[in-house]
């Protein structure tokens, strides 16, 4: 896949991504999403890529990225959301 190429498919799961979250409220895809493997995948493959950017490993994630995914609510941790059970 060319850099191009690479580009637009992350604008299209972007897009898809701001679908899910007007449908569901939230931006936690499931990673067998069935509707839509690929943003289930997608979005998984975005927190791995945040993890290694934050800790300044190569990753294709950019400022950009971060700024676009945090304009939609997405949510880097899913263990911060983590039920305390009384």
């Amino acid at each position: 896949w060319s850099l191009r190429e690479r580009a637009a498919v992350w604008d299209v799961r972007l897009e898809e991504l701001r679908a899910y979250k007007r449908k569901y409220g939230n931006c936690n895809v499931p990673t067998k999403f069935e509707e839509n493997p690929q943003l289930g995948r997608w979005v998984r493959s975005q927190r791995t890529h945040y993890k290694r950017f934050l800790e300044g490993h190569p990753s294709p994630m950019t400022e950009e990225h971060v700024e676009a995914l945090n304009t939609v609510g997405f949510e880097w941790s899913l263990r911060e959301r983590a039920v305390v059970w009384e």
